[in-house]
């Protein structure tokens, strides 16, 4: 059991060395400040070291002359002119050197975090299923400080303590080599019981050390997120069909679709199924049936296993990933607002939006009146969205897919939660959004997908049934138990 415990950590280990390598070479950017800092530290150990040999000659003078009165207070005003000297220099130079090294480490740690933040960019979607956002923020947040902090410490600390125990050894062989023997031979005995300046570096030794075993750990999580899979590199992949003015028409169709999150668990074996343009398309199923999935391989958040899925004939496997995030809008089930005026929120990142059509947009989100309830309306800044219903934010989300004017639409209800009044307005709003417009509705309540052209009712990640809500009630099947289940009492 030990040999096999021994075997576990060596690979752990060897990831921790990697790690403290690849932080080390992190920061040779910042070399030059770091020597420079060294060379501060350097100073302030030789005055720290020299110091008290003047405190003495001080000390000796005063203790000579003291009895007969015949004090040389001139040499007494040299010695302290000396000493202040010493100290105050000793004391910018600490400064200086602290201060140099947590502005490196403060620049590092920014680096890393913009390294972080631009890797989650390229990061596939299917990493955060495999892994739980705490982990992640606490890698942007806890791993990346700690690492700041203990470098900080360890740099300085070890470098400090180093100079420090260097030129005491210096200082006590200079003053008398036989003291100095005699020193070392009781140090065992002095970190047990005792003053003094040779002990203190030591245990600075030990608590810097202990500090870079703390960085390495904190690193090795770090470096192995920086070190995930990415997303293929899809720069200057050209457009297929927002290019020259074309409009996207939006028919949809999935062949032979065959996907799984590992070649031993296919999710979707085998879907096919053609959506002309236009139409409202409901996806329901039990939990856990593709209905997600499946929205996620149209967004090519996942790369399909196998057959394929185009818009307007076009092969979303030849766009670029960009081109199918524009053509499609999103309304989700969890809705979000960012701190800013409610008009930034509605329009986002939309240009050449005036506020007559924005008026419009709102008129048919449903968010007009509540809007112009605020204080200063669209110009209402929001720091909090917690001052904000879930009913409203949903509204605002829809308001923004509208102002996005997106040609194909994909819709997670979100009315479970909100009364029945707010369920109405979100409903018509929804309606209003999808006109024209192609659109996929992962349905959790099936009421609100009465109206929808086509509904594909979803089993193991298989189509089961296919039509509308009146066919499929009529073949009393899978569908049919679903809708009863739901509406038994209604």
């Amino acid at each position: 059991m030990m040999q096999h415990g021994k075997r576990m950590s060596a690979p752990a280990e060897k990831a921790r060395k990697g790690s403290l390598i690849k932080l080390v070479k992190a920061l040779k950017p910042y070399a030059f400040k770091i020597v420079l800092s060294f060379l501060f530290i350097i100073v302030s150990t030789v005055l720290s070291v020299y110091a008290p040999q003047w405190l003495s000659k001080l000390t000796d003078e005063i203790t000579a002359n003291a009895a007969t009165r015949t004090i040389d207070m001139d040499k007494i005003m040299k010695f302290a002119v000396v000493l202040i000297v010493f100290y105050g220099t000793n004391a910018l130079c600490n400064y200086f050197a602290n201060f140099i090294m947590t502005s490196v480490t403060q620049k590092y740690a920014r680096a890393l975090r913009s390294a972080i933040t631009e890797k989650i960019n390229r990061v596939p979607l299917g990493y955060f299923d495999a892994h739980q956002y705490g982990d992640t923020l606490s890698v942007i947040t806890n791993d990346v400080d700690t690492m700041s902090q203990s470098v900080d410490q360890a740099i300085s600390m070890l470098f400090s303590s180093l100079c420090m125990l260097v030129g005491v050894l210096i200082a006590m062989f200079v003053t008398s080599w036989k003291m100095a023997l005699t020193v070392l031979l009781m140090v065992p005995l002095m970190l047990v019981i005792i003053m003094n300046l040779f002990q203190s570096p030591m245990s600075q030794l030990a608590q810097s050390v202990n500090s870079i075993q703390t960085a390495a750990a904190a690193a090795s999580r770090v470096y192995d997120f920086l070190g995930q899979e990415e997303l293929s590199d899809e720069t200057g992949k050209p457009y297929k069909l927002l290019v020259d003015g074309n409009t996207v028409k939006g028919n949809v169709e999935f062949k032979n679709v065959r996907f799984g999150y590992s070649p031993d668990k296919i999710i979707i074996p085998d879907f096919s199924a053609s959506v002309k343009a236009g139409m409202k398309v409901a996806i329901v199923g039990p939990t856990g049936a593709g209905k997600t999935t499946l929205v996620n391989l149209l967004m090519r958040f996942y790369e399909i296993d196998g057959g394929d899925i185009t818009i307007d004939g076009v092969s979303v496997k030849d766009m670029p990933r960009s081109e199918v995030h524009d053509i499609f809008g999103m309304v989700l089930q969890d809705t979000w607002m960012f701190e800013g005026t409610v008009r930034e929120n509605i329009l986002f990142s939309k240009d050449g939006v005036d506020d007559a059509q924005l008026e419009d947009i709102m008129k048919e989100a449903g968010i007009s009146h509540y809007v112009h309830t605020l204080p200063g309306g669209l110009d209402y800044f929001t720091e909090n969205e917690s001052n904000i219903s879930g009913g409203q934010k949903q509204l605002i989300t829809i308001a923004r897919a509208m102002a996005e004017n997106s040609p194909l639409l994909i819709l997670d209800e979100a009315t479970s939660n909100v009364d029945t009044r707010t369920e109405e307005i979100i409903q018509t709003a929804m309606d209003k959004l999808t006109e024209g417009r192609t659109s996929f509705v992962i349905a959790h309540r099936l009421s609100t997908i009465k109206n929808a052209d086509m509904i594909l009712v979803m089993r193991d990640g298989n189509i089961v049934e296919q039509g509308n809500h009146d066919e499929l009630i009529a073949k009393n099947g899978f569908y049919a138990g679903l809708y009863n289940s739901q509406f038994a009492n209604e």
